[in-house]
């Protein structure tokens, strides 16, 4: 009912508008012709809109409370994430309440509860562990945070506040770090990954690295560590029982893993690659021990934040209704000015995408946007297309 309400008060304001529109004429040809210009010039993107303007049409627009959940909010992701929609709250007419879950769906549940009591409007992150969570949520709209598996896809889909899923394509980032490493000339690799089973995701960046070992008959993996987050611990293990090893893959970077290559005495002599990044990649990057990360995963709870407003001010659905899954493209970091790019266009005072930018991406405020065109957009995100917008 709130949504309902909010949704004829965004159409009674644009009635109101056209009407003044009408007002300031000077006779019945002028009000013709500017009500068509006004037609015309609300159906084309707003490329050429000063940062003023877009402020005041995103400021009148309906408010909303969004919940966002995510593991947390203190690591370089988490605190990226929070930066990003920081910046999105100062320029949107949005309310965001942070919110952290741990993996059980049980906190996860109570957690949507809580939100869902507090009449928040849609909630977005790492909201979906089972199809409980959706059950939770009532008619609250959701937007999740990674990819949730076909199958569980498949058992949310006459659930109409399930409005799908962000990721990106762990499986080929997986697949891309052993290349990295194999062109950095690794042999005798291990991997330290997340115990299967935890999350299809996660689980995904395994296999792909996984893959391409098996595909290439000169690489040898010397040790799988599966564990929930040890994953400096495992690297200690590595030097330890394997000197010979000149490789390791982490699935998720963290601080942790940088200082223990350095610890451990195998800067210089192993490779690391990762999904994700630390605070203290950059210092591997430059002494040439970390070979891959990504960079810039802020992007997808933007992603999802877009995919929920258009949802919540017109009902237009940005990713495909069938599957449920809109895959962005991952940003690779491979060397210092890579990752310094990433930390000037991603996390510096301007987020992925601009005020601006995000405008145009709302069917609400651009008729002619559409999901293909979100996706699309999704699709080019590199080092590459930041630096490009930027420069212009």
């Amino acid at each position: 009912m709130k949504r309902q309400i909010k949704k004829w008060t965004a159409l009674l304001l644009s009635a109101a508008m056209v009407f003044a529109m009408v007002g300031c004429g000077s006779s019945g040809e002028d009000k013709k012709e500017e009500q068509g210009g006004q037609k015309e010039e609300n159906q084309t993107k707003l490329e050429d809109t000063s940062a003023a303007d877009v402020d005041e049409t995103l400021a009148a627009a309906p408010h909303f409370n969004i919940t966002v959940m995510l593991g947390n909010f203190t690591d370089s992701q988490g605190v990226e994430t929070k930066q990003m929609l920081e910046y999105i709250e100062k320029h949107f007419n949005v309310t965001f309440n942070y919110v952290e879950t741990s993996n059980t769906t049980e906190n996860t549940i109570a957690a949507i509860e809580t939100a869902v009591a507090s009449d928040t409007d849609g909630i977005i992150g790492a909201c979906v562990k089972t199809a409980a969570c959706v059950e939770a949520a009532g008619d609250v709209p959701m937007v999740n945070q990674p990819d949730i598996g076909e199958e569980m896809t498949k058992e949310l889909a006459g659930k109409a506040n399930y409005l799908g899923s962000v990721c990106e394509d762990d499986y080929a980032q997986g697949y891309a770090a052993g290349a990295a490493l194999y062109e950095a000339g690794c042999r005798k690799v291990c991997i330290a990954r997340m115990t299967v089973g935890i999350s299809e995701s996660i689980d995904n960046r395994g296999i792909g690295f996984l893959d391409f070992v098996a595909e290439h008959d000169d690489m040898e993996l010397l040790a799988d560590n599966q564990s929930r987050g040890q994953y400096a611990d495992a690297v200690a293990t590595f030097a330890s029982a394997f000197p010979e090893m000149d490789g390791i893959f982490c699935v998720i970077a963290n601080d942790g893993v940088s200082q223990a290559m350095v610890t451990e005495g195998l800067v210089g002599s192993v490779k690391l690659a990762t999904v994700g990044y630390a605070s203290s990649d950059k210092q591997l990057l430059e002494n040439g021990t970390l070979v891959y990360c990504t960079g810039g995963k802020s992007a997808i709870t933007m992603t999802c934040f877009l995919a929920l407003y258009n949802y919540l001010l017109d009902e237009s659905k940005m990713i495909d209704d069938e599957t449920r899954l809109m895959t962005r493209n991952s940003m690779e970091i491979k060397s210092v000015e890579d990752f310094e790019a990433m930390e000037k266009y991603v996390v510096g005072d301007v987020p992925p995408y601009n005020a601006e930018e995000m405008m145009n991406m709302v069917h609400y405020f651009n008729e002619e946007f559409t999901a293909e065109d979100f996706a699309g957009i999704c699709d080019n995100y590199t080092i590459e297309d930041l630096m490009s917008r930027r420069s212009n």
